[in-house]
């Protein structure tokens, strides 16, 4: 019963009551998978946060757009999955310049890019060029993705987490970089 009341109560605090959602997720159909294994498992079975998506929290009956605008004006945050299907998709990017015009109306540092694959940084709308994002396709920036993503939502770092980031920053301390920017490998084929 504690534990039910602690988990609640981290929940609720991490999300301010004019919210109905901690996040609202912005993902093409085709990376569905991406979103179903890696996000809103961390986000929601791990740490019991509440995501709008669109396939299921989509209200019957109202248009579209509207059910677009409703659900960033109605999460704490907005996570925008950047990929090449997001790039062709009309739906993403309609409801990204919906979530930059809540972030540049209320400056609040609601909305957070991760980019899934080689999607072209150049395609990301003006606003958000000069922004930090996460990127999920680099691979030293990979390891460390979900504690940039939970510190974004204002959340602590699970340990497991952090002991994923710490064995990975470990194993990259050793490593040695040529003129072309490629690792290197000892005798030891390390």
């Amino acid at each position: 019963m504690w534990l039910y009341c602690y988990d609640l109560l981290l929940t609720c605090h991490s999300r301010p009551t004019e919210f109905k959602y901690h996040a609202f997720v912005i993902y093409s159909n085709e990376d569905k998978l991406w979103m179903k294994t890696k996000l809103l498992t961390l986000l929601e079975e791990k740490h019991h946060l509440t995501c709008c998506v669109h396939y299921r929290n989509f209200e019957l009956g109202i248009p579209f757009r509207d059910n677009m605008a409703n659900s960033v004006y109605k999460s704490y945050k907005v996570i925008a999955l950047f990929s090449s299907n997001f790039l062709r998709s009309n739906y993403c990017k309609y409801e990204l310049d919906i979530a930059i015009g809540r972030l540049l109306q209320k400056r609040d540092r609601s909305l957070i890019v991760i980019r899934i694959d080689e999607a072209d940084c150049a395609e990301l709308p003006p606003e958000l060029k000069q922004r930090s994002f996460i990127d999920y396709c680099d691979i030293l920036e990979r390891p460390l993705w979900k504690r940039k993503l939970l510190g974004f939502l204002g959340l602590p770092e699970d340990s497991e987490t952090h002991e994923a980031t710490r064995d990975q920053s470990n194993c990259c301390e050793n490593i040695t970089f040529g003129f072309n920017g490629m690792p290197v490998t000892n005798k030891n084929g390390v």
